[in-house]
Formats: C-alpha cells, sequence, structure tokens
C-alpha cells in the first residue's frame, strides 16, 4: 500500500493544543503502531516552524520535511497546525502575500509519493467566537471589551466553514474529513477520535483527556485584557507585551474568588449567532458529507452559566487590591495604576521604612531601552544554550524510556523510541553548523 500523510490542520481552539500535546508527549507509542510524527518544522507539537511570521513557507524545514517523509519507512505519517485552516493566519493576523497552505501540502505529497488525509475540527461558531477572544486576550493581541470585538470577529469570513476549507476541498476532494466537535459526534473525547483516524487505537488510551489550553475565568479574562491595555500605552512590541502578560497570567487564579468559566454571549446572542449562519452551516454539512439532513451541530448550548458579563466580573474590595499589589509586582507601577483606575480602587503604596512615610513603589519594569540587548533580540550563544538544553532533556528522556523498556522487557516500545529519537537529533542538528556560521557572521 501507498504511504499515507495525514494532515491535522485545527480548527484553532478546537482541541488543537491537545492532540498536538499528545503527538509531543507519545512519540514511542505512535511509532510502534507505524505512525511517524515528523520532527521537521516542529517545535512543541505544532509543526508552526514550517512557516515564517510573515506568512511564507521556509524552505529549509519543508526540505527536511521532504527528506524526513522520503527516507523515514514508517507507513504513515502525521503533520499538525492549526492555522493551516485559515491559509496560515489567524483572526487579525495578515493575510499571506503567495501561495497557500493546501498547496504546499499537494506538492509535498508529490514529490515524496505518499497520500494525503485531511482532518479538521469544527465548534459551534459562538464558541469559536468566545474562545478566539479569550486567547487574543491572553496573547496581547485584542484589549477591548468583548462587547466591542464581537462584531468586530464576526466580519471576519473564518466562521464561514464553507470559506475556510474550500482550499482544502478543492485540493484533496473527498480526502478531508470534518468533524463536529461535540460529544454526540466524538463520544471518546477529540484525543480518542483523532486515534481512530490515525489508526493508532489503543483501548488503556482511549479515555485519555489532556486539559493543555482549558477556558479561564470571566474575572481572570478581565484582568488581563486590563492589564494588556494598559501594557499597550507603553512603548512596547506584542511579543514583549505578551510575555510580560504571561508571567502575570499563572498567578491571577489564586486571587480571585468564585469566578466562573468565561462565557460572554447571553443566550440571546447565542441564538443570534446560530441563526446568522444556520445556512451556511447546512450546507457545509451537506457537501462534505458529516449529515444528510444538514444540521451540523445537534448541540443547542454547551451548559455554561451565562448571565450578563458584568455581573461575572464585580470584583471585590479585597480582590482589587491584591490584584493591585500583584500587577505592580510583576509588570510596573504605570501598569497597576492603570489597572486600578479601571478597577475603582486606590493603588498601594508601599512605606517608606526609612523615614515612616509612604512613598511610590520602585519601579520593577524597565524600558524598553534599557534592557539588555540578548531580551531584544536573542544572541547565536543563547539559541545555542538553548540547543544544548533540548540535547539534556532528550538525554535524560532516554535513559528514562530505556530503563523502563528493559525493566519489563519491553523492547518493541524501546526501538520505537530510538527511532522517533533518531529524527529529532538528525533533523535538528542537521542545520546547526550552517546556522551558526550565519548568525555569527561579522561578530
Amino acid at each position: 500500500m501507498k504511504r499515507k500523510l495525514l494532515v491535522h490542520i485545527g480548527l484553532p481552539k478546537a482541541g488543537s493544543t491537545s492532540i498536538q500535546a499528545m503527538l509531543a508527549e507519545w512519540p514511542a507509542f505512535f511509532e510502534r503502531a507505524g505512525v511517524h510524527v515528523a520532527v521537521a518544522g516542529r517545535q512543541a507539537g505544532s509543526h508552526s516552524q514550517l512557516y515564517g511570521d510573515d506568512g511564507e513557507p521556509k524552505h529549509s524545514a519543508w526540505d527536511d520535511l521532504l527528506r524526513e517523509l522520503t527516507r523515514c519507512a514508517a507507513p504513515r505519517f502525521v503533520i499538525s497546525w492549526e492555522p493551516f485552516a485559515a491559509n496560515g493566519r489567524r483572526p487579525g493576523d495578515r493575510p499571506r502575500s503567495s501561495g497557500s497552505c493546501a498547496s504546499d501540502i499537494a506538492a509535498l505529497a508529490k514529490a515524496a509519493d505518499v497520500d494525503v488525509e485531511v482532518v479538521a475540527y469544527v465548534r459551534p461558531q459562538y464558541q469559536y467566537l468566545e474562545s478566539l477572544y479569550v486567547e487574543g486576550v491572553k496573547m496581547a493581541r485584542q484589549t477591548t471589551s468583548f462587547a466591542a470585538a464581537i462584531e468586530q470577529y464576526l466580519q471576519s469570513p473564518t466562521f464561514d466553514y464553507n470559506w475556510v476549507f474550500k482550499p482544502w476541498r478543492d485540493t484533496f476532494g473527498d480526502r478531508i474529513v470534518i468533524v463536529p466537535l461535540e460529544r454526540t459526534r466524538t463520544a471518546s473525547g477529540v484525543l480518542g477520535h483523532f486515534l481512530s483516524v490515525v489508526g493508532a487505537v489503543d483501548p488503556a488510551l482511549a479515555e485519555v483527556r489532556l486539559r493543555k489550553n482549558p477556558r479561564i475565568g470571566a474575572k481572570h479574562v478581565e484582568v488581563l485584557r486590563l492589564a494588556g491595555a494598559a501594557l499597550a500605552a507603553l512603548p512596547l512590541d506584542r511579543r514583549a507585551r505578551s510575555a510580560r502578560l504571561d508571567s502575570l497570567r499563572l498567578r491571577v487564579p489564586a486571587l480571585l474568588a468564585a469566578d466562573l468559566p468565561f462565557a460572554g454571549l447571553t443566550a440571546a446572542q447565542v441564538a443570534s449567532v446560530g441563526e446568522r449562519f444556520a445556512a451556511s452551516n447546512a450546507r457545509f454539512a451537506g457537501e462534505y458529507g458529516i449529515d444528510p439532513d444538514g444540521v451540523l451541530f445537534r448541540q443547542p448550548d454547551d451548559g455554561l452559566a451565562r448571565p450578563a458579563i458584568a455581573d461575572k466580573t464585580n470584583f471585590s474590595e479585597v480582590e482589587r487590591t491584591r490584584l493591585c499589589r500583584l500587577i505592580d509586582s510583576v509588570l510596573g507601577e504605570d501598569v497597576a495604576e492603570a489597572v486600578a483606575a479601571s478597577l475603582d480602587v486606590r493603588p498601594q503604596r508601599r512605606p517608606n521604612a526609612r523615614r515612616g512615610t509612604s512613598s511610590p513603589p520602585h519601579r520593577t519594569a524597565k524600558r524598553p531601552g534599557a534592557l539588555p540587548a540578548w531580551s531584544r533580540q536573542r544572541s547565536a550563544w543563547t539559541a545555542v544554550h538553548a540547543f544544548l538544553a533540548h540535547l539534556t532533556r532528550l538525554h535524560r528522556r532516554a535513559r528514562r524510556v530505556c530503563r523502563q523498556a528493559r525493566s519489563i522487557r519491553d523492547y518493541p516500545s524501546m526501538v520505537a523510541f530510538l527511532r522517533w529519537l533518531r529524527w529529532e537529533l538528525e533533523v535538528r542538528c542537521r542545520r546547526l553548523p550552517c546556522w551558526f556560521a550565519r548568525t555569527t557572521a561579522g561578530r
């Protein structure tokens, strides 16, 4: 039989992070089942390194991927990246200047002489809308209120699934499988269904749940939004704002009480969004063979509490004070004062132990001009250090896997892991000398 390349194309916010975590954490299991998770272009489970920040293909990564598909003897391969479905971009990102992801995959499959099967998961548009907003707030891309962002998001064609998957349908025809993500159709969960599609079903793993990107609370979202808006007023680029906001994100929930999961749309708005896309969803369900009656989503609601968003973000005085103190210590006085004004609480002042009076706190957040060079642009030596740290982690993991396999005489699993490790080292090390010479040129 001809070898097969399975391409998971998302959608974003539809279990993609959990699928990629499973691919990254269980390589030996997939290798033993005859499924090779491609190493070229992969970072943290996702094959996002196949494209650059400008949306253009990285030719070196595609060459590595072609070599891997050609030389590896596995009968099945897997690659995964959720922006594949949206032509390499997310809502709000600028479109790619040329080409499409579907045509790139088709050219790769022809060169490697493999068949392609495409799999994607979709969610009701109202859930997709809420999840994208929360993701934008967490990544410092969205600083407006949810009510103001609703229409902005709905203007994007990304919510019309016919438009999203048309390039893939035109390129691969019936070789694309679309699955609505709801319990009536994926009883074993998204991971169990994905394992069945890949052909690596294991009864012990069928009920596994990897909640790698759970929905955060409404108060949590509001705090991050206010902090992101305050950071936007500082002379920082988006990556710097996202990095600082990420340092705050994990410490906020401990200061909040009774924080309900974020569900910004009311029941009436959920019904309105469903009516808006009813005709599009019916056509989509019929064309892709999902449901003969044209019903794309059978569950009317996700069961979340949906009061008005203002009722879910009423911070107590204690919460406000603690949040401002935390933001002051993590992000600096400027951000804390802006958030304090939004929360209608007086900013905290640390007592001056020497004079016995109150004075403004010392500034903990440095200005961009005062940041060291290595934090603005990663140097070659920092990258080499990260690469060596990655090799150290691989060494520890290999020792642990081999020790466990020898103790129970599970030699096939050890061989499968070493097969995956070979490609991990080969792809990572192949271009290291050329890259190091290029980055150190002129230094």
